[in-house]
């Protein structure tokens, strides 16, 4: 039996969206370069209050949902200019089939983006129980639990440490909820 070269350019509407990957550092090349060529793209960002580092205050910050991915409008969009913009590392593929996102999932990424905006995500609460993992410090890498926070920036956690476990106070910057 012959294998059918299925190619969902060829058989999507216009309206669905390939999905990239792009050099994160050349972002404002790849997005020039789009624009350039005429290519309608899309890279879902987030809004979220964070805190500041000098004065622990809350500020507000814009995020790349997905850090190296975008999304180019099929349309007629002719693939060989798409693979060769600069800027670009490839289109995501799963095999012979290129990942496509119907416009659906593009319109709830930017009703996401949309209502981010006017209510930021608030960072994440470490409440006792979470597990964590030390991503600075001397246990960067190990995986532990929340037992107590008891200052805004500190919190206790439970650590397996050379067979045993010990209690460490740490700051909330050093951990990272699993």
């Amino acid at each position: 039996m012959p294998r059918i070269n299925y190619n969902p350019i060829v058989n999507k509407v216009d309206e669905d969206w390939l999905v990239v990957r792009y050099k994160i550092n050349e972002y404002l090349r790849f997005k020039r370069n789009l624009l350039n060529q005429n290519f309608e793209f899309y890279i879902p960002r987030i809004y979220t209050n964070t805190k500041n580092s000098s004065n622990k205050k809350l500020e507000a910050k814009v995020e790349v949902l997905f850090p190296g991915y975008g999304f180019v409008r099929i349309g007629q969009t002719n693939l060989h200019a798409i693979k060769y913009t600069l800027g670009l590392i490839n289109i995501v593929r799963f095999g012979d089939q290129y990942a496509i996102a119907t416009n659906i999932v593009i319109n709830q990424l930017k009703e996401l983006e949309a209502s981010s905006k006017i209510q930021p995500v608030l960072p994440k609460q470490l409440v006792k129980g979470n597990k964590v993992t030390v991503n600075s410090g001397p246990f960067k890498g190990y995986i532990a639990s929340i037992l107590a926070t008891p200052a805004k920036d500190r919190a206790s956690i439970l650590i397996t440490f050379l067979g045993s476990e010990r209690i460490l106070n740490l700051s909330v910057e050093q951990l990272q909820k699993d």
